[in-house]
């Protein structure tokens, strides 16, 4: 039970940057633990928004996000501005972007 209220209280927090920027390892854990099945996306203001596994998002006018993680078994490709990377599985992204798209890797992200 401490943990479920433990992962609420994670993914209700949020950041106070209105700008990308680097995310400290300490604040990125804060705002989008490792979410098992899901990929979450932290956004800056509002809750993380979790994507299940397999699915894909698009954010034609882009989404600020200040940190990511990876709970799921496959690699995604995040297409991003200033930088567009794969993130692995059970991993978390260094990067705070604006997301253009998520969507899971077929064996490569062609970035």
């Amino acid at each position: 039970m401490r943990l479920v209220l433990a992962l609420v209280a994670a993914l209700t927090m949020t950041g106070l940057s209105t700008t990308p920027a680097p995310a400290s390892p300490a604040s990125h854990a804060q705002t989008c633990p490792l979410v098992l099945g899901y990929v979450c996306l932290a956004r800056p203001i509002g809750p993380a928004e979790l994507i299940p596994a397999g699915e894909s998002r698009t954010y034609p006018d882009g989404l600020p996000v200040v940190g990511m993680t990876n709970g799921t078994t496959v690699e995604y490709c995040v297409v991003a501005a200033p930088i567009s990377f794969g993130l692995p599985p059970w991993e978390r992204s260094p990067f705070a972007v604006t997301v253009r798209s998520v969507a899971p890797s077929l064996g490569v992200c062609l970035l």
